[in-house]
This record gives structure tokens, C-alpha cells and sequence, in this order.
């Protein structure tokens, strides 16, 4: 039975950009990300939007429902690219839980 289709995008960004980020750049960065790919959702409605880490990577976990499917994504900013793992819900019970427990395996490492 399908509990989850999971997606993994990586997106260059300008060489050197990122670095050149304060923290507070990178969160502003983050949060304007995610509000452009909720709005990229046809009927999109933000669950909630949160800070997480990776190790010393910050990034950001958003949950988006739309037309009764719930999309969970992590973005990160690293490494001159912008890591986005999202993964749209089937209806099984556990498969939010299932689906966080595989994006906590993706290891962003850096250069």
C-alpha cells in the first residue's frame, strides 16, 4: 500500500551567494521560499512552517494541505544549492510519521 510519493529537488543558486548570508538573511530567504512554493500549490493552505536543523544547517519544515492531500517539505540553503525534499500524504495513518523518519536520513553534507 502507498503511504507516501516523496520527491527530492536540488535547485543551483548563484556560486558563492548563500555564503555571504547572515543567519538572518538565510532565515528570511527560507521563509520567503516556502511562501512562494505554498502559493505555487493550487488551493494551498499552510498547516504550519518551522525552523529545524541539521546539524548546523538551519532550514525549514512546512505542511500544506490542499484539496483533502497534506504535502510535508524541508528546504535547506547550502552548498550553493537549495535542497527541498517534499512528499505528498496518503490517507494511512502513519504515513506522516513514516515520511519524517526518511527525511531525518537525508544528510546534507558540506564541500
Amino acid at each position: 500500500m502507498l503511504e507516501a510519493e516523496i520527491q527530492i529537488r536540488i535547485s543551483p543558486m548563484p556560486p558563492g551567494l548563500i555564503s555571504t548570508w547572515t543567519r538572518d538573511q538565510l532565515v528570511e530567504e527560507l521563509k520567503k521560499t516556502v511562501e512562494s512554493s505554498v502559493g505555487n500549490v493550487t488551493g494551498g493552505q499552510k498547516v504550519y512552517d518551522k525552523e529545524i536543523k541539521q546539524g548546523e544547517l538551519i532550514g525549514r519544515e512546512i505542511k500544506v494541505r490542499a484539496q483533502g492531500t497534506d504535502i510535508i517539505a524541508r528546504l535547506f540553503y547550502t552548498n550553493d544549492r537549495l535542497y527541498m525534499l517534499a512528499a505528498m500524504l496518503t490517507t494511512e495513518p502513519d504515513a506522516e510519521a513514516l515520511v519524517k523518519k526518511v527525511f531525518d536520513t537525508f544528510e546534507i553534507t558540506k564541500e
